[in-house]
């Protein structure tokens, strides 16, 4: 999809390049555990700066190793999940270009843009909750041996920057150039379709296949932009509540966990900062995971 909006690719790959840090390039190899799981990339950890906005107090974090998923969660993903525990499909909240709207017209993980049409297997899946991407973690555990788990706030800032600075082209832009992101206004259009006709507008409003665009310097895609990430922590206002070893905030309020990211109808200067309290229950279109494990060492 958009593919006649890709033209800024190699402007963009050669610009990204001259940015990485040394840290941002010494990342690890991939690896899956099994047919249907995540692809993960193994990060080396280190110390960052972190920030809740731009020119706001910041304070040093050191992350331990850890592995991530290399994108987010797919629509085929979580289908063997619910295939093989009997998961439901609820429905949940959409966003439309006038807002969020009660459940109608069979909005679910399988079908989340009844307005538009329905997602391919690659792409992220969205109208999973909390407590749904809890439960594909638990079976993949169970499947596999392994401990994944959902990223702390602190791991997901870590994988999001991939070793670029706290500054104002990481709030603003992201450090991405024009169609870096799935985003409302991403290509330089916005969603409501200034610009475009209405087939090409219809096909702004919903997520893309993973991997439609470019890879971070550690290799990761979509952390900004197309569907928003549930992370572990529980919510504060304040990141000063946070762990200054990286691990998730355990104490606050735990009926609400923190989303990063943005989404696709975001637009571009939202998504670096994109922080919100969601409650644990809340489905909604605009709304996925990925996934994490504790590396040896970390």
């Amino acid at each position: 999809m958009r593919t006649w909006l890709r033209t800024l690719v190699p402007l963009t790959t050669i610009v990204t390049a001259l940015l990485l840090s040394p840290a941002a390039i010494a990342q690890g190899a991939d690896s899956k555990d099994c047919a249907v799981c995540p692809v993960m990339v193994a990060l080396p950890g280190g110390e960052f700066e972190r920030s809740a906005v731009l020119g706001g107090e910041s304070f040093t974090v050191s992350i331990p190793p850890f592995a991530i998923g290399k994108f987010e969660i797919t629509v085929a993903q979580y289908r063997a999940f619910t295939e093989a525990t009997g998961a439901g499909t609820p429905t949940c909240q959409k966003w439309t270009t006038t807002g969020y709207e009660t459940p109608r017209r069979g909005g679910s993980w399988k079908n989340p843009f009844p307005h538009v049409m329905r997602p391919e297997d690659d792409h992220a899946v969205v109208c999973s909750n909390w407590d749904d991407a809890r439960a594909y973690i638990g079976w993949l555990n169970d499947m596999t041996g392994e401990t994944y788990r959902l990223p702390t706030e602190a791991e997901w800032e870590y994988a999001a920057r991939a070793g670029l600075p706290n500054n104002s082209k990481w709030w603003v832009l992201g450090h991405m150039e024009m169609n870096g992101a799935n985003c409302e206004n991403c290509t330089g259009f916005d969603m409501m379709g200034h610009g475009l006709d209405e087939g090409m507008w219809e096909e702004l409003m919903m997520t893309e296949n993973v991997g439609s665009f470019l890879a971070n310097g550690f290799g990761l895609y979509d952390l900004l932009g197309n569907a928003a990430e549930w992370t572990e922590d529980c919510f504060n206002r304040s990141i000063a509540e946070s762990p200054a070893d990286g691990g998730a905030a355990t104490s606050g309020d735990c009926s609400h966990r923190i989303v990063r990211g943005g989404t696709w109808h975001n637009v571009w200067g939202d998504l670096a900062g994109w922080r919100e309290g969601l409650a644990t229950n809340r489905r909604v279109n605009e709304v996925g995971f990925r996934v994490s494990k504790t590396l040896p060492g970390g």
